[in-house]
């Protein structure tokens, strides 16, 4: 049987999914595009009882194995198993934390189960006494000018930014590992950085930054602010500073040339005769 694409030479193969048949690779092609077929047999197409053989059974048995497969694969994927949704899209939990947050004037944002930055969100809180609890934050600390980003678990919301630093870049209070590490910073002191956080609920295209204050708690940073799963604060050195603040805008004050010209025609107009 001649090839039913090109009608010239004897056919040598037969498309598994539509059954044409062809005599070369270019052939193939062709009908793929033409007919547009993915030659790729269909696995649940219906077989007639009389023109079912061994080979067919065989697909079906590996059908349903890949099925099976497939199927044990998401049971066990956690990322499949989300609790149980109430108060909207939130968990129970997650509604507890981010209501406590609110509670504290923290406009705290969350993102799905599958993303990263909320896999590794530990922020809590914790009840000291009824109607009293404190809230513990996971804080991403950002130093540019070494390149390091530490995170610290569990940072008390009565805590300052200072306190919590200390561990960092204190000359004296300073981890010896992180010293190493942050000895620019050590040697300038604590004194000579300043804090800043990124606006997140921010509509604009530019990134703008909120600085915070070294010496207030982590509650009063927070307060009015909009936090994505957990604070990550930028620890700049003050010779890098004027990268996160604004600049405003400078408006130019040399006149441009049609102005220069009309202000010249007004004067001329204005002289007495």
């Amino acid at each position: 049987m001649s090839c039913e694409v090109c009608q010239e030479v004897q056919s040598k193969y037969k498309c598994p999914r539509c059954g044409l048949k062809s005599c070369s690779l270019h052939c193939v092609k062709r009908h793929k595009v033409s007919k547009k077929c993915s030659g790729i047999r269909d696995k649940t197409a219906y077989v007639p009882i009389k023109q079912f053989k061994e080979s067919h059974l065989l697909s079906d048995y590996r059908f349903l194995e890949d099925v099976d497969r497939k199927a044990y694969g998401a049971k066990r994927d956690p990322n499949l198993h989300v609790p149980a949704r109430t108060n909207g899209w939130l968990p129970k939990q997650l509604h507890q934390l981010r209501k406590t947050a609110r509670q504290r004037g923290v406009n705290l944002m969350l993102l799905p189960a599958t993303f990263s930055r909320h896999k590794a969100n530990t922020s809590g809180f914790k009840q000291i006494s009824k109607g009293r609890s404190v809230f513990h934050w996971r804080v991403e600390w950002q130093f540019p000018q070494c390149d390091v980003t530490y995170v610290n678990d569990g940072v008390p919301e009565t805590s300052t930014l200072r306190i919590a630093l200390e561990e960092y870049i204190d000359p004296t209070k300073a981890n010896p590992v992180y010293k190493q590490r942050l000895k620019h910073y050590c040697a300038e002191g604590m004194d000579a950085v300043r804090l800043f956080m990124k606006i997140e609920d921010c509509d604009r295209e530019k990134i703008r930054y909120n600085e915070l204050k070294l010496d207030q708690t982590l509650a009063g940073n927070l307060a009015r602010k909009c936090v994505l799963e957990f604070p990550t604060v930028i620890v700049a050195l003050k010779d890098s500073v004027e990268d996160y603040l604004d600049k405003p805008e400078q408006t130019s004050t040399k006149k441009t040339e049609t102005d220069a010209s009309d202000d010249s025609s007004t004067l001329e107009g204005s002289k007495p005769q």
